[in-house]
């Protein structure tokens, strides 16, 4: 096997396990929708029509991701990376996890450390990526019992390397251990997050993924005593008018 066949093949079984992941997810809100409808019939208890709308449109946003990930893998080095506003971005996620209602009992916060110009990536897998990030990490802190306000942070500062961005918790069970081991596990391991999440996190491998496409990848991150998950990006040699 020559080392573009074997790399074509790792692609390849690597698509096929993000797709037994989702569809392993997906499980997840389809039988809460159900169980959910099942209680407004019996309670003729119209307010839960709410929370089954959300549970929905949560399961069509991570299938939308995923299907972006992929045409954005078919495009390969044809993909269309543009000059991006990393702030611009992160304060449109901040106000898309906000309008959430898992998130209606989180302080959602934005970080900008000084001020830089774009960054090279694809605006709309960008905005997906954080998305996943953020709602799996809500999902992981609903899960526990805590006395304090959680809180989300989304921020970005310069490194050696470029900007990175990342979204940060208080939260434990995520350490670069635990997220190289689960990058291992996804798709064969129902919860390849296990310290992290009861659910399987599938968001967080396909956020993973549309990062790849644009040269980038997740990693665990600290951020003022919090936990997350953040990637860095090349910053734009773009000239732009002022």
């Amino acid at each position: 096997m020559t080392a573009q066949t074997y790399h074509n093949q790792q692609i390849e079984d690597d698509k096929l396990r993000l797709f037994i992941a989702l569809a392993e997810q997906m499980k997840t809100p389809l039988i809460k929708a159900s169980r959910t409808a099942e209680l407004a019939r019996m309670m003729q208890d119209n307010t839960r029509l709410n929370e089954i709308e959300y549970i929905a449109d949560m399961g069509l946003d991570l299938i939308d991701s995923y299907i972006l990930s992929l045409k954005l893998q078919a495009a390969g080095e044809d993909i269309q990376l543009q000059s991006v506003s990393l702030s611009a971005t992160l304060n449109d996620v901040a106000h898309s996890l906000q309008k959430l209602q898992s998130a209606q009992s989180f302080d959602i916060e934005l970080h900008i450390a000084g001020k830089y110009g774009p960054i090279m990536a694809h605006p709309a897998g960008l905005h997906a990526a954080l998305m996943n990030i953020g709602t799996v990490l809500m999902a992981a802190n609903a899960e526990r019992e805590i006395t304090k306000r959680p809180v989300l942070k989304l921020a970005a500062r310069k490194t050696p390397r470029g900007i990175a961005a990342g979204i940060f918790s208080s939260i434990d069970g995520l350490d670069a251990a635990t997220f190289a081991k689960s990058r291992k596990l996804y798709g064969t391991a129902a919860q390849p997050l296990s310290q992290l999440t009861s659910e399987n996190g599938t968001g967080i491998f396909i956020a993973d993924s549309l990062l790849q496409t644009m040269s980038s990848s997740l990693r665990v991150s600290h951020y003022k005593k919090l936990s997350g998950l953040a990637a860095t990006f090349m910053p734009s040699q773009q000239l732009t008018l002022v």
